[in-house]
């Protein structure tokens, strides 16, 4: 079944009986029909919509309809559950680049001293040439590709294992406090800033969207800073001084500021948002660029190389 038709149609006016009938299909007909029998039985359509819901969607899902309406509920989730996909997708695609073009030159710079290497010092070794250094320079660079590449499998790895749901609200402890500006803190800040936005924006309560944020068990970096922040504001403080922890970076701390003496507060918590986006960007770039510098390095060594192997006979020509 598509929420997105729905979604749409229920924020056009449509009631949710003629929005499922003007979006029912092939494909939904079935779940439709299940639902208007169920809610026909008398059961309430907070509990029946769930199961029929698409899993990108359902747990954010299940977490607003307990404080907003089936329409802003579902609106809701579609909104955040679309953007999150766009950013992944523009992550992967930003990162898959550079992180392709550092594991393709290790590789290949390991080829190229398993193979190419060895036949390249035959050759100086039958003109009576010590190649002592190029063996230097052939194990050197295969070690390097060799523990680059380790590195590389190791890291993505531990990044794998720490990140797991089951670890990462600890691992995001342990970062947020020993290293308050780190990569991952500055991800589920604005994370968090994005799931605050999406609900104020249909219910300005922020003591309900506190108890929304940190139900939410599919995203349990936002559910911990939406704890954190609940205990501190049930203690009576300020959300501005609620948001004086580790858990959340500076930099949105410093936009909040001065968002609670501006006249449109969303407006510049999207700037934030905004600001987060172009940063993530400039770092990727940057990485690419190091990326770069540094296989354009090998390859030029490599060059190098070759071309003073193949110019010995050569030299020995003129010699004659």
């Amino acid at each position: 079944m598509t929420c997105t038709s729905l979604q749409k149609l229920l924020d056009n006016g449509f009631s949710l009986p003629d929005a499922m009938d003007v979006a029912e299909n092939e494909k939904s007909a079935a779940a439709f029909s299940e639902i208007r029998k169920k809610l026909g039985e008398g059961e309430n359509i907070a509990d029946v919509f769930p199961p029929f819901c698409p899993p990108v969607y359902r747990g954010y899902f299940a977490g607003f309809i307990r404080y907003l309406s089936f329409s802003d509920s579902l609106t809701v989730s579609v909104m955040i559950a679309d953007e999150e996909e766009k950013r992944k997708a523009e992550l992967i695609k930003g990162l898959l680049y550079p992180v392709l073009m550092a594991a393709g030159v290790m590789a290949g710079m390991l080829m190229f001293g398993m193979i190419v290497m060895p036949q390249m010092l035959s050759l100086t070794g039958s003109f009576g040439i010590d190649p002592s250094g190029y063996r230097i320079l052939q194990k050197g660079a295969m070690l390097l590709s060799a523990a680059g590449l380790v590195i590389m499998a190791a890291g993505g790895l531990l990044v794998l294992y720490f990140l797991q749901p089951a670890r990462i609200r600890n691992t995001y402890s342990f970062m947020a406090k020993r290293f308050p500006e780190s990569l991952l803190t500055q991800y589920a800040s604005a994370e968090f800033i994005r799931f605050y936005l999406s609900f104020m924006r249909v219910n300005p309560s922020t003591y309900e969207c506190m108890n929304v944020l940190k139900h939410m068990k599919d995203k349990p970096l936002v559910s911990l800073i939406a704890e954190v922040l609940d205990v501190r504001l049930l203690k009576g403080e300020s959300f501005e001084s609620a948001l004086q922890t580790p858990y959340i970076e500076k930099a949105l701390l410093r936009f909040f500021r001065i968002a609670v003496h501006a006249s449109d507060t969303e407006a510049m918590l999207e700037g934030y948002l905004a600001m987060v986006e172009e940063r993530r960007n400039r770092q990727i770039r940057r990485l690419t660029v190091l990326i770069q510098l540094a296989a354009y390095s090998l390859i030029g060594i490599v060059i190098i190389t070759v071309y003073r192997i193949l110019m010995i006979p050569m030299a020995m020509m003129r010699s004659i």
